[in-house]
């Protein structure tokens, strides 16, 4: 049975850490770790995705509503969750957000970026390319999953951690 990338990063860091959960629609992965014990900040630039993780009554989280590019911060978080947002923004924004990343993050830290199979991101590849002077690839995963119209796509997965 393949590891669900949650359990991989619960596997290899502290109940108290911290987490920037960027885009909430797809916040599950959130709500996990808040309720892990872990202090999670919910970024997203739509207040109604960011309401709706309001009702959890999660303890240790805060909101800010907010566009990724926009958000000015000198904290460094262990754990960085980029859910599936990556397609509605062009590829230099793209490439710009992986950059604030590394701004956001040491060494040890985790970063699981989710994106559809489209054609307007980066690839794996791509990504080692981009980011081998900072971080390795320590998981990845491609699993469909059907939409709300029972649509199947194919979702990619990875697990970037920090080392330099």
């Amino acid at each position: 049975m393949l590891e669900n990338p949650i359990n991989f990063i619960l596997k290899r860091v502290q109940p108290c850490s911290s987490v920037l959960s960027v885009g909430c629609q797809d916040s599950g992965k959130g709500v996990i770790l808040s309720r892990n014990g872990m202090r999670v900040k919910f970024l997203d630039i739509n207040n109604c995705n960011l309401e709706i993780i309001r009702a959890n009554k999660l303890n240790n989280v805060e909101f800010i509503n907010k566009n990724i590019l926009d958000l000015e911060t000198f904290e460094k978080f262990d754990i960085i969750l980029l859910n599936r947002l990556f397609h509605i923004f062009s590829y230099p924004d793209q490439i710009k957000i992986m950059h604030l990343i590394t701004n956001y993050t040491q060494v040890g830290s985790y970063v699981h970026v989710t994106w559809p199979n489209l054609d307007n991101f980066i690839t794996i590849k791509k990504f080692k390319e981009l980011f081998a002077e900072h971080f390795k690839i320590v998981f990845q995963r491609v699993f469909k999953k059907k939409d709300n119209f029972n649509h199947e796509h194919i979702i990619r997965s990875v697990i970037l951690s920090r080392y330099k």
